[in-house]
């Protein structure tokens, strides 16, 4: 994984953000991070899978399927803090599928698409932040009767969200997917 939050690079080993992370103010030379992510990683009780970044702060995100969410933040990659863990409030009947690996900062918000599941529907949504503490989760537009194996966010030039990956319908002959705009 791989954040820039304006002035730094962070990048965290694939097997997840409590392995290797490393540095970086030029996206090239890269040196060892403290210590201090994987301490902080350790006081939550979830595992720490995502990395995003709002507001110049590096956000690492993890969820469980109930909802339940940590968040540590960081300004400089190297000095870590939890911020919060709380209960998200799913619609009813719901737990999470899917969060997105990535999400688009867009005037002054972080979104990232969600897949979220209620019996044998998926419903693909998008979850907002302007601090990276407090999230807010976007009503679902539409039901998927299969799991898609990814979601992504599109930024439209009109500055309208798509959530990618969780298509409403495919059209094989051309390739054209519809998507849920938010």
């Amino acid at each position: 994984m791989l954040a820039y939050n304006g002035t730094r690079y962070l990048a965290v080993a694939p097997s997840g953000i409590n392995s290797r992370a490393a540095v970086s103010v030029d996206g090239v030379n890269f040196t060892g991070a403290s210590t201090a992510l994987g301490a902080a990683c350790a006081m939550t009780h979830l595992p720490i899978s995502r990395l995003y970044t709002v507001g110049g702060k590096f956000i690492a995100f993890g969820y469980d399927t109930t909802g339940n969410i940590a968040i540590l933040t960081s300004t400089d990659a190297s000095a870590w803090s939890l911020a919060a863990t709380y209960r998200l409030p799913l619609p009813a009947g719901c737990t999470i599928q899917l969060v997105g690996q990535t999400g688009i900062e867009e005037g002054g918000m972080l979104h990232v698409p969600v897949i979220l599941r209620r019996d044998t529907a998926y419903l693909p949504t998008i979850l907002s932040t302007s601090d990276g503490i407090a999230w807010r989760l976007h009503a679902h537009g539409y039901e998927l009767a299969t799991a898609p194996a990814y979601c992504e966010l599109m930024l439209q030039p009109n500055g309208r969200l798509l959530v990618c990956g969780a298509p409403i319908e495919t059209d094989v002959d051309n390739g054209l997917e519809l998507y849920y705009e938010l």
